[in-house]
């Protein structure tokens, strides 16, 4: 009996490579997402320390000086949570991606699965119809 080949393992390489780059996307994103977040939890930890700093025995300049950094860090966290809602739907369509390519290659996976199931119920019939023969002909002796 011939080896079992497989006629589309070109296809499932293909599609198994495809889906290792959408899992790396994903990785590369979700990192993003991580940084992004920690920057903003930098970003209101600064914020809170120079609003808890406020004294009321401090000069004006002093004053003008922390409530304009208050005011930059703000700007800088409104910044930070549109780029953080940027990141989270690249990270959706990104998850969406993975998801498809991983469909993709499960589906030729399983008509890999159907054709060695094939495969081996005809070796299966092959070799019995050998095994008869050779006991028919034993018959026969």
């Amino acid at each position: 009996m011939r080896k079992f080949v497989f006629r589309l393992e070109g296809v499932l390489k293909h599609r198994g490579i495809q889906e290792d780059l959408a899992l790396q996307s994903f990785a590369v994103i979700q990192q993003e997402m991580l940084q992004c977040r920690q920057r903003l939890t930098d970003l209101h930890t600064d914020r809170d320390a120079a609003i808890s700093g406020r004294s009321l025995h401090v000069q004006v300049e002093d004053v003008i000086r922390r409530e304009t950094w208050i005011d930059v860090l703000q700007t800088r966290i409104q910044s930070e949570e549109r780029i953080l809602e940027g990141i989270t739907v690249r990270l959706e369509d990104c998850r969406k991606a993975l998801v498809k390519a991983k469909q993709d290659r499960e589906a030729i996976e399983r008509v890999k699965q159907t054709d060695l199931t094939n495969w081996i119920r005809e070796a299966a019939l092959a070799e019995q119809i050998i095994l008869d023969e050779i006991g028919s002909r034993r018959k026969q002796q």
